[in-house]
């Protein structure tokens, strides 16, 4: 699950078409929404896509059966087939995307629209995206939708925190 978030993550980072200190500045100070999808090669093809809202160190993730919340602090991961939720730290999710965001490649921007490839360093996975309907906008005090309340789940839901 963290793979595809950093993957997710990453590929909002480029949608922006500019320099990696710059598309950081900007998530600091916008709200970005797309749609996405990526597909990965290794170990075998697979296809991903959903819709995305990023804003700083917050964001939210949907599709594929997932719904990825975080709120700077805790990522909850959802699972609405199987009835679970997996709750672990944040992490510091700036550094790391600027970590995979120079893996990138081939990029193509254009109006709200970016392709591209990027190489995962960590199995040489090469990964083929694509953003579109890339929308940036003020951010919201109200982090609420980055969060899950797994209180609202309901019975035979699985929550497993894995907080420290």
């Amino acid at each position: 699950m963290k793979r595809i978030v950093l993957i997710s993550m990453t590929l909002l980072l480029a949608a922006a078409g500019l320099h990696a200190q710059e598309i950081l500045a900007r998530f600091s100070t916008d709200r970005i929404t797309c749609k996405y999808s990526y597909t990965t090669t290794v170990p075998i093809a697979l296809n991903f896509s959903g819709d995305a809202v990023v804003q700083g160190e917050c964001y939210h993730f949907s599709g594929n059966g997932l719904e990825i919340y975080c709120d700077g602090e805790s990522r909850w991961t959802l699972d609405t087939e199987a009835k679970e939720v997996y709750i672990e730290n944040a992490g510091d999710a700036q550094n790391i995307l600027q970590e995979f965001l120079k893996y990138s490649k081939d990029i193509k921007y254009s109006g709200n629209a970016l392709s591209g490839t990027f190489t995962d360093p960590l199995d040489d996975n090469l990964v083929k995206f694509n953003l579109n309907s890339i929308e940036y906008s003020e951010p919201t005090e109200d982090l609420s939708g980055f969060r899950l309340d797994v209180q609202g789940l309901g019975d035979g839901y699985v929550v497993t925190d894995l907080r420290y």
